[in-house]
């Protein structure tokens, strides 16, 4: 193979039951950030590096033969949810019958979750698991000696018949992580341009979620410095003003939220962020610290509708929700996002239609409010131990993990009964919906003007460096 670059590194292509429309709000348009920083750190080791976002910029497992034969890298990275885990897996049989020398690592949720499972397949060369900064730049050094490469935390891998995990990795202090290299995306096709991860980590444990598995309940942030020197960064580069703090959770560490509200009073920016209820309400004085330095924009995961649900899931109320709702929208919160989840071990045909009456009930304080069916994603407690909740798994199809595929029953849904649930909800919903709605974001949608290219399209803006 003639030289090229060292380093390709991708996302997976969106699958195929989302529309091109899917990118064209502003919750599903955010950098790859964790990429990006895997490609910072590639980077400041001295290795050429590529990224190509097939997510947002359209394309099948078939497009990546077009950055092969142009790049020509030595390596391919490849960062994969679990929904879309099996378009990793095509992308990397594309890799290896162009050609077979190229290495291939895959990481991510996913990934990490299931690692033996995962490097099982033929054309996966390597599974890192977690973070991915130290451990591929690691990776890419000791590639060849077999006593390295088994010395090299953070690694699964195939050795003849057998698959080998070295020890896990200890979560890097944030501060270490290098700033994301987002000049190697096109940054204006994406409308949060503003994303910045200013933390990773999550100190609560929801029995659905899959988040710490990856990011671990080790709680970091970064330095109040350093997350200003990356706004200014990208309002001086970008000219962006508008920020949305995509994490686990801004809001739990109470002292480093005041830290960084008292750097950004006075700089004019505006934002939003993930926070939880208990959060705001245990710390009185965090929301109007909050709102007082820029905080436009909330994104709560409420869950449930139901006291009773709410109670075994989250120390709050619907009281407690809107008020808290109610407060911060009196003192200049504009924008709110409240999730919610049916599908939960103890909810029925009764505790959903709570959730639904109170959806309707936030949206007519003007929240956006998502609604999905709970995924046993791999990692959670859910998918690990679900005879503890009553919940009966009916599929390990990947594909069909999303969030509008019921996959499991309840003690009281059965799988069927939770689909029809959900979509007689939808229309509900959507009947219901103002078309003044509150799209729940400091960004604007692109959803009147979509992209007009091509899903087996794939752009030209790949950029190289190294």
């Amino acid at each position: 193979m003639s030289s090229g670059i060292d380093v390709l590194l991708v996302t997976t292509p969106r699958p195929p039951h989302l529309s091109p429309a899917a990118v064209q709000v502003s919750e599903n348009s955010a950098p790859p950030l964790g990429l990006l920083n895997v490609a910072a750190a590639l980077e400041d080791a001295g290795y050429s590096v590529a990224v190509h976002d097939f997510y947002q910029l359209g394309g099948s497992p078939a497009s990546i033969l077009v950055l092969l034969d142009s790049l020509r890298p030595q390596v391919v990275g490849i960062s994969a949810l679990t929904s879309g885990f099996h378009l990793a897996l095509a992308l990397a049989k594309r890799v290896k019958e162009f050609d077979a020398d190229i290495t291939t690592v895959i990481g991510g949720p996913h990934a990490t979750a299931l690692p033996e499972e995962v490097a099982a397949n033929p054309q996966i060369d390597f599974v890192i698991r977690g973070e991915g900064e130290i451990t591929m730049v690691e990776l890419l050094r000791a590639c060849g000696r077999k006593a390295a490469l088994g010395l090299t935390p953070g690694l699964t891998f195939r050795s003849g018949s057998q698959v080998i995990s070295t020890m896990d990795r200890s979560p890097m202090p944030f501060d270490e992580a290098p700033m994301p290299a987002r000049h190697l995306v096109p940054m204006d096709r994406y409308l949060q341009k503003g994303a910045i991860v200013t933390s990773r980590g999550c100190a609560y444990h929801c029995w659905f979620c899959s988040s710490v598995t990856f990011n671990t309940h080790k709680y970091r942030y970064r330095s109040s410095g350093l997350v200003i020197d990356e706004m200014d960064m990208l309002h001086d580069k970008y000219g962006i003003t508008d920020f949305e703090f995509i994490e686990d959770t801004f809001s739990c560490d109470a002292a480093r939220v005041f830290e960084l509200m008292h750097q950004l009073r006075g700089k004019r920016y505006e934002w939003a962020c993930q926070a939880t209820i208990p959060d705001l309400d245990r710390t009185a004085a965090l929301l109007p610290a909050m709102i007082e330095s820029g905080c436009r924009g909330l994104f709560f995961g409420i869950e449930s509708g139901n006291d009773a649900v709410l109670k075994k899931i989250k120390n709050m109320t619907r009281a407690k929700v809107l008020s808290t709702v109610d407060r911060a929208h009196r003192e200049g919160v504009r924008h709110f996002v409240t999730s919610f989840i049916i599908g939960h071990p103890w909810d029925t045909r009764e505790t959903i239609k709570d959730t639904l009456d109170f959806i309707l009930e936030l949206r007519a304080r003007g929240a956006h409010t998502p609604l999905s069916i709970l995924v046993p994603f791999p990692g959670s407690p859910i998918a690990k131990w679900p005879e503890r909740f009553g919940i009966t798994i009916h599929s390990k199809e990947f594909r069909d993990y999303y969030y509008d595929r019921a996959v499991i029953s309840t003690p009281n849904l059965a799988r069927e009964e939770l689909t029809d649930i959900y979509f007689e909800a939808l229309e509900l919903l959507t009947a219901s919906r103002s078309s003044t709605e509150n799209v729940g974001s400091l960004s604007r949608s692109r959803l009147a003007s979509p992209s007009p290219q091509a899903a087996t399209e794939v752009e030209t803006t790949t950029t190289v460096a190294g």
